[in-house]
């Protein structure tokens, strides 16, 4: 059986004071992370984490609806509804957001950050051609923008593709004479 890594780095350590407790707390949850001159360097060796455990008391004292995080707060109040009451630790699925929407709250209150970049190696505990690559992703407070190895290649292949064909038959004259094709 193949073991499946997205080995994963947000670039930029985000700051601790730019981060709410529910932020934080789910950041530390899903990542590793270290804290570097008060900020916060997250990173993952196997991948970030889409299902988290969190204890319902330090769960329900972090979400603060009077600051806006986004789509997150709404998860995590869904997720603390639908928990049984005595339940000490919440489920949290992450799988409905990416956590790369969690970031942009962040950024957007941030006096410091205008962006994130993150990067993920795809690896694979086999020599599996689909096992390989990675994606780069820039995060604005208003953009998620990302593309992978494979798109990088593709498109490279697509440019090469345009300059090294020949114009089809008849198209040539046509420009030649003026003609719209």
């Amino acid at each position: 059986m193949a073991d499946y890594y997205s080995q994963t780095v947000i670039q930029q350590n985000i700051p601790i004071s730019d981060m709410t407790v529910l932020e934080r707390l789910v950041l530390e949850a899903m990542f590793q992370s270290d804290v570097e001159n008060h900020a916060l360097y997250f990173y993952h060796d196997e991948g970030p984490h889409e299902v988290i455990y969190l204890d319902r008391k330090e769960l329900v004292a972090a979400n603060d609806p009077k600051i806006d995080t986004g789509t997150l707060g709404t998860l995590i109040l869904d997720a603390i509804n639908e928990a049984a009451p005595d339940s000490a630790d919440i489920e949290v699925d992450l799988t409905a957001i990416s956590w790369e929407v969690i970031l942009q709250p962040i950024i957007a209150r941030s006096s410091t950050l205008t962006y994130l970049t993150i990067v993920t190696s795809w690896t694979c505990s086999k020599m599996r051609p689909d096992g390989f690559g990675g994606m780069a992703t820039l995060v604005t407070a208003d953009i998620i923008e990302s593309q992978s190895t494979y798109e990088i290649v593709e498109q490279w292949i697509g440019e090469m593709e345009d300059t090294t064909k020949p114009a089809p038959q008849g198209m040539s004259a046509a420009l030649d004479q003026g003609a719209s094709p």
